[in-house]
């Protein structure tokens, strides 16, 4: 057998969060899509992306599971 090895590996939106003013035109447009933007909110932090990445509602993940995704 051989041993394992680990590897950090960085993410960029987890870590450092998403900025409206580095996104492109298209990103942009989603952003606003997708996140209810009021004026002068331009940033998701990354400590809410993590929040939302590993805190997932089960009831989604057995859906999912099913086959049931809406």
């Amino acid at each position: 057998m051989v041993d394992y090895r680990t590897r950090e590996v960085k993410l960029k939106f987890p870590e450092e969060g998403i900025h409206y003013d580095q996104l492109s035109p298209e990103e942009q447009a989603r952003f606003e899509k997708l996140f209810a933007v009021e004026v002068g909110e331009d940033t998701v932090p990354g400590s809410a992306i993590n929040k939302w990445l590993f805190n997932v509602n089960i009831a989604v993940i057995v859906k999912a599971l099913n086959g049931n995704v809406a």
